[in-house]
């Protein structure tokens, strides 16, 4: 497999039939002055960005700048170690003192529910301590006698109208008149007894919680002075030490150093044509070599050639050119390589197969051609390298006008990093092994809460019984008794009084030291309990309920009767697919297949789409078999551009009307060859057909016979293997101007196979005595296309 050298990107490109000669043409200001089309493979250059564009065919492509390898990145030497300081343990936790055992007074009973009365005063709420018995509820005073309910009326409800059919919702039937409660109207709900004897029995005032006042919450006992931290051991045996003087690089590293070698000759506006005597000969390339960036390289005036004074690498060489020779003659290019500083340079065995590339010059004076190789070398001191041309159509001169002549290490990298030089004149001071952190003293022990016991919450007073429901308004409601204040809470504790030891100074960083183990944690102090939470009052008895009668509810009117429902049909444009069944229910229609519903827009409706050939569909998956009926592939199209002449006997490269064409004489066989790649899903089974898009040069009648042949690239290329000819007589359009498509269907393939490359052979049959038309014929375009 072979590589090509991109010189506009720096990159190694795969070759392949789409590689055209690159032909640097000039410089334009920007891409806004760049020319409408060029021939494939024109390169310029844009002044304001210094990148390079091509002509592919339909517009210029972005090869960026030219760009050389980078050279790799040196070793990074070590960093240095650190220090050894050792970080002290944290001390012990001192533990939470214990929570006062202060008690909650109990509260008071709840007083019996009578009317709502003056509420009582609340009593003083009590230090926070255990919590107090709470006192029990009063009982609820006796609930009053509820009236009896009245009895309901015997009004009928009138009955409900009759409901509208479905769809707009009818009307619905105006509901009768509720019967009157009692006779003809509902009869006088008893007047609610009032509460208690007509006033709501007084509540109870509630009992003043507790005693007394809550006695103050004892004071927090002072935090058990928490253990001093222990002096933090001065870290490092003393101040840290100054830091010294940096001490100066050391040495380069001991390993072997790299080489950054370059060279760079050229040749520039070069007037003097290089001497080709016969046709093939080849020579050094002639004129005065100007001379670029050269390290550990020298140019040599007396042969033009760059000669190495390194110690030896690996190395990139490139070579772009611009030139002019006889009209369309077949030029080659090399880069040649001398291992022999004492002998003549010998452009035949010295010339590097490899970096070969042929090019037609231009048809036209002062026309100049471009184009671009490259190699890689390995370079030993005094080798000399340089470049050859060769015109292997006549014995014309070439002058090369442009040459930029490269070489390049590809082993330029740094030698090892020397060693860093010791810092400073003195060493650093060292760190002192850091002090053990002094083990944190244990908490004091929280003052007990202050012993002040909270005092009883008072007993609620009995709530008042509730007065029979009479037939009195119901009682005011007292107001709500004042809640008694909350005691103070007791003082806390001083916090204990433990001083933190001094932090040493700190040592200079050296290497980590070991951590320390972390002291233990301080045990938590008891959390004092919780009182026990006083029991709750019972609930006065509820008064009897009033004795008034509620009137007895009307009779509910008959329900109406539902109207009747609509009907539901399926429209026509739904008609396809859907149907009503016997119930009344909407459902698809069996289309006894596996098929797609559509919307029809030229149909206005819904319908089933029909499945057209190599397509199927099985559950809910289509899937294509085959190929399409819209005809044959197209595999690969090859202009004139893209012949790969052969040695001998090729058709001649030509412009009509700025149209490349392939000049095929009338008197001698002369081929054409394109090289190619089979595509993946290719169908060879039935071969392939070959379509010759062609003109005459100047005939309007005759005929003319094409021959095509087709090799697998799996053999030797040194060699031709083409397969058996497949031969088509096509005669001439009557206008020499205008093409003739001639297609030849191709059996015998040479077994190709899909993702095989191929070489394609096309021949002029001149001699043959069938071949009638006279002057030459032009090729324009090939098309390879499946003959399935």
């Amino acid at each position: 497999m072979k590589y090509a050298f991109n010189p506009f990107t720096g990159t190694f490109d795969l070759t392949g039939s789409d590689i055209t000669a690159l032909n640097l043409k000039g410089t334009v200001a920007n891409v806004a002055a760049l020319p409408g089309s060029a021939t494939i493979g024109d390169v310029y250059q844009t002044i304001d960005t210094k990148n390079f564009y091509v002509w592919d065919g339909s517009a210029w492509d972005d090869l960026g700048t030219l760009a050389g390898p980078t050279g790799a990145t040196g070793v990074q030497g070590a960093t240095g170690a650190t220090g050894v300081g050792v970080t002290g343990a944290t001390g012990v936790e001192g533990a939470t003192g214990a929570t006062g055992a202060g008690v909650d007074g109990a509260t008071g009973a709840t007083g019996v529910q009578g009317a709502t009365g003056i509420a009582g005063v609340s009593g003083a709420t009590g230090a926070t301590g255990v919590a107090g018995i709470t006192g029990a509820t009063g009982a609820t005073g006796i609930a009053g006698i509820t009236g009896a309910t009245g009895a309901t009326g015997a009004g009928v409800t009138g009955a409900t109208g009759v409901q509208g059919p479905t769809g707009a919702t009818g009307i619905t039937g105006v509901t009768g008149a509720t019967g009157a409660t009692g006779v003809g109207e509902t009869g006088a709900t008893g007047a609610t007894g009032a509460t208690g004897v007509g006033i709501d029995g007084a509540t109870g005032a509630t009992g003043a919680t507790g005693a007394g006042v809550t006695g103050a919450t004892g004071a927090t006992g002072a935090d058990g002075a928490t253990g001093a931290t222990g002096p933090e051991g001065a870290t490092g045996a003393g101040a840290t030490g100054a830091t010294g003087i940096q001490g100066p690089t050391g040495p380069a590293g001991a390993g072997t150093p790299g080489n950054n070698d370059v060279g760079v000759i050229y040749l520039k506006d070069n007037t003097t044509a290089t001497t080709i005597a016969n046709a093939n000969d080849r020579a050094v390339v002639a004129g005065t070599m100007l001379t670029g960036e050269l390290f550990n390289f020298a140019k040599d005036s007396t042969t033009n050639s760059l000669k190495y004074s390194g110690s030896g690498g690996l190395f990139h060489i490139v070579a772009t050119f611009n030139f002019e020779a006889g009209s369309q003659n077949i030029c080659g290019f090399y880069i040649g390589h001398s291992t022999d500083d004492t002998v003549a340079l010998d452009p035949d065995a010295d010339r590097i197969s490899e970096s070969e590339i042929y090019i037609n010059s231009s048809n036209s004076a002062n026309q100049p051609v471009g184009g671009a190789i490259q190699t890689v070398l390995n370079l030993a001191t005094d080798d000399r390298v340089f470049f050859i041309v060769q015109n292997q159509t006549a014995g014309t001169d070439i002058t090369v006008e442009f040459l930029k002549f490269t070489v390049t290490t590809l082993t330029a990298e740094k030698g090892d990093t020397g060693s860093t030089g010791p810092t400073g004149v003195g060493t650093t001071g060292a760190t002192g092994v850091e002090g053990a952190t002094g083990a944190t003293g244990v908490d004091g022990a929280t003052g007990a809460t202050g012993a002040g016991v909270t005092g009883a919450t008072g007993a609620t007073g009995a709530d008042g019984a509730t007065g029979a429901t009479g037939v009195g308004a119901t009682g005011i409601q007292g107001p709500t008794g004042a809640t008694g204040a909350d005691g103070p809470t007791g003082t806390t504790g001083a916090t204990g009084i433990g001083i933190d030891g001094a932090t040493g100074a700190t040592g200079a960083t050296g290497a980590d030291g070991v951590t320390g183990a972390t002291g233990a944690t301080g045990a938590d102090g008891v959390t004092g309990a919780t009182g026990p939470e006083g029991v709750t009052g019972a609930t006065g008895a509820t008064g009897p309920t009033g004795v008034g009668v509620t009137g007895a509810t009307g009779v509910d009117g008959a329900t109406g009767a539902t109207g009747p429902g609509g009907s539901v049909t399926i429209g026509t444009s739904a008609a396809d697919v859907l149907s009503i069944d016997g119930s009344g229910e909407i459902t698809a229609d069996d289309a006894a297949a596996d098929k797609i519903v559509f919307w029809d827009d030229s149909e206005s409706k819904l319908t089933y789409l029909t499945v057209g050939t190599n397509l199927t569909i099985t559950d809910t998956t289509i899937a294509a078999t085959g190929g399409g009926s819209g005809g044959t592939k197209t595999y690969s199209v090859f202009t004139s551009t893209d012949n790969q002449p052969p040695a001998t006997a090729f058709a001649t490269l030509d412009t009509r009307n700025s149209v490349a064409v392939l000049d095929f004489d009338d008197t001698t066989d002369e081929s054409a060859v394109f090289v190619g790649v089979i595509p993946e899903a290719a169908s060879l089974g039935s071969g392939l057909k070959i379509r010759l898009h062609w003109a005459a040069t100047t005939a309007t009648s005759g005929d003319c016979i094409w021959d095509v042949s087709l090799e697998r690239m799996t053999t030797d290329i040194d060699s031709d293997s083409f397969d058996t000819i497949a031969s088509a007589t096509a005669t001439t359009n009557g206008t020499s101007g205008i093409l003739t498509v001639t297609e030849i269907t191709l059996t015998t393939i040479d077994s190709v196979t899909a993702g095989d490359g191929y070489r394609l052979k096309v021949t002029r049959d001149a001699d043959n005595a069938s071949d009638t038309m006279s002057g030459d014929a032009e090729l324009v375009v090939v098309e390879v296309r499946s003959a399935a």
